[in-house]
């Protein structure tokens, strides 16, 4: 097949599950034997550097970050540039992924079938979304989904949302997100990046990776590191991965913690080394997740998680290898810590079970799901 894909975000290497997700799509899909053309923003410096794909990249310069207005003039000019690409090429499937390319699929008009993957949680509940906005969003995504042929959901509160709106079953798919099980490196006794962080080689470190915002949840994390620390004998540290609006206020509200270090944005080498030589993934989200693409990683690096019971973690999260909170209670997320460090020989243990665990979301088997709903598409 000829597959079209148009996407926002597109990377690798760089914090961020929407633009990771994209990239491994369309590398597993021309593994796979298909011929993949990428429409996305270059606003991500790191793009530029993406020369060598076996995919073609027609990069767009984005106007301004992904405000409505800014959307919009990049939404007209990836109609324009996919319309021009029709000319030269027959395409057999649109591949849409929103919200990053949100207003573009109300331009199209071809009888090409579109396909749709929606990466975030569902509007009505989705606390990264603001009250106001909650309608238009809603709204919003419904329109989008009754423009596509199909479309793909992370997760299945998603989809259970979406047949309670009338939508129809056979035009929803769930597919899980994936990672690339390759890429992580086994457990190792490496010591150079936790001298490089100060952190001691004895110590049990805590794992945090993602967007430093609002609903990440990494204010309760620290309210729960605090009764982790006061109540664990042994050396305890947390390690905070990532960058975003309210690094210097959380930074400002961990100064009376002295085992915690926050990184910023790090290289993908680095990343895996911080997983390699971490001994558990905390991930506190509030909401708004599609399927956080740092549990799979956690988990492909051999890490138990504790998460919080939100949609898109419940379906990968088991009692064998993590522990899922409600999502507000920082006493919960604290005894789940707790409970996981305490032992150190079934922390392993259970980080033996994640490795394994990881291996049904490899994206050579979920790329392969998705390939078989553009050929479904085709046959409907």
């Amino acid at each position: 097949m000829r597959i079209l894909v148009v996407t926002g975000e597109f990377h690798h290497g760089h914090i961020g599950g929407a633009g990771e997700y994209a990239y491994n799509v369309c590398r597993e899909l021309t593994n796979l034997g298909h011929e993949v053309d990428v429409i996305a923003s270059s606003v991500y410096e790191h793009l530029e550097s993406m020369q060598n794909t076996p995919f073609a990249i027609y990069q767009l310069k984005f106007p301004s970050p992904l405000r409505i207005i800014g959307m919009f003039k990049w939404s007209v000019a990836a109609f324009v540039c996919s319309t021009a690409l029709m000319r030269r090429k027959h395409y057999d499937v649109l591949y849409v992924h929103h919200p990053e390319a949100r207003l573009y699929p109300l331009f199209w008009r071809s009888q090409i079938p579109m396909i749709a993957s929606i990466h975030k949680g569902w509007a009505l509940t989705d606390v990264s979304i603001s009250r106001p906005s909650k309608l238009i969003e809603f709204l919003w995504d419904l329109a989008v989904i009754g423009k596509c042929k199909k479309v793909i959901v992370l997760n299945k509160h998603f989809e259970f949302q979406l047949r309670r709106w009338g939508i129809p079953g056979e035009k929803i798919h769930y597919i899980p997100n994936g990672v690339d099980c390759s890429e992580f490196i086994a457990k190792k006794n490496s010591e150079k990046l936790r001298h490089k962080l100060g952190v001691p080689q004895d110590a049990t470190v805590i794992l945090f990776v993602g967007r430093l915002t609002k609903h990440k949840g990494v204010e309760n994390l620290l309210e729960a590191l605090r009764i982790v620390y006061r109540r664990m004998p042994r050396p305890v540290w947390a390690i905070i991965v990532g960058d975003g609006p309210l690094k210097n206020s959380l930074i400002r509200a961990s100064r009376n913690l002295s085992n915690i270090v926050f990184t910023g944005e790090i290289s993908r080498q680095e990343l895996l080394s911080v997983y390699a030589e971490s001994d558990l993934l905390v991930t506190p989200s509030q909401g708004g997740e599609g399927m956080p693409t740092v549990i799979l990683e956690g988990m492909a690096s051999g890490l138990p998680v504790v998460a919080t019971r939100i949609p898109g973690t419940t379906e990968i999260v088991k009692s064998d290898f993590g522990r899922l909170v409600d999502a507000e209670d920082v006493q919960q997320l604290a005894n789940a810590l707790l409970d996981m460090i305490s032992d150190q020989v079934s922390l392993n243990q259970m980080g033996k079970i994640a490795l394994l665990s990881s291996r049904r979301f490899d994206w050579s088997a979920i790329a392969a799901r998705i390939a078989e709903v553009f050929k479904f598409s085709l046959e409907t």
